[in-house]
């Protein structure tokens, strides 16, 4: 359904543009506007990283940036043409499955405002459950979590 690569050095632009979006801003942890000087700054650490940065395209459209962290937080960042259209669940699997080619966490956790929906939505629709709420950088979170193994220690798809 949609093609998946590892981020680039040339998709920095890109990443600016999804990342400074109002609405994406608006649900961020950090609402702070993003220099572009900063944004060069933590996207050369980010590729250096061993967090995962991934392009979901469809039809050569870029049409989401999902980050894994080293540690399994998720994040995911749509392009606005792309909204509520009933694709971002999709993504995240997509994703997360792709992401397992460079490393394997056993828990996944997205932290999300309470008042993003949109996002709340899409995560339980992509299989994570509500463990609780946190505060994350300062902000209270709810917290998601999606374990890749079972019970019995198979991967669950």
């Amino acid at each position: 359904m949609f093609t998946i690569r590892k981020l680039t050095p040339q998709d920095v632009d890109l990443v600016y543009e999804f990342s400074t979006e109002a609405q994406t801003r608006k649900m961020s942890l950090n609402q702070n506007s993003i220099p572009y000087a900063s944004h060069l700054v933590w996207y050369g650490s980010f590729l250096k990283s061993a967090n995962v940065g991934l392009i979901v395209e469809e039809h050569d459209i870029p049409i989401a940036f999902f980050r894994v962290a080293s540690d399994g937080e998720v994040s995911i960042t749509l392009n606005k043409d792309y909204r509520s259209k009933g694709l971002s669940h999709l993504i995240v699997n997509q994703s997360i499955h792709t992401s397992r080619e460079f490393f394997t966490p056993e828990l996944y956790i997205a932290f999300i405002r309470p008042e993003n929906t949109p996002s709340i939505k899409c995560f339980t629709k992509a299989g994570f459950k509500q463990n609780g709420e946190q505060i994350v950088r300062g902000v209270k979170c709810l917290r998601f979590e999606k374990t890749f193994y079972d019970a019995d220690g198979e991967v669950s798809e």
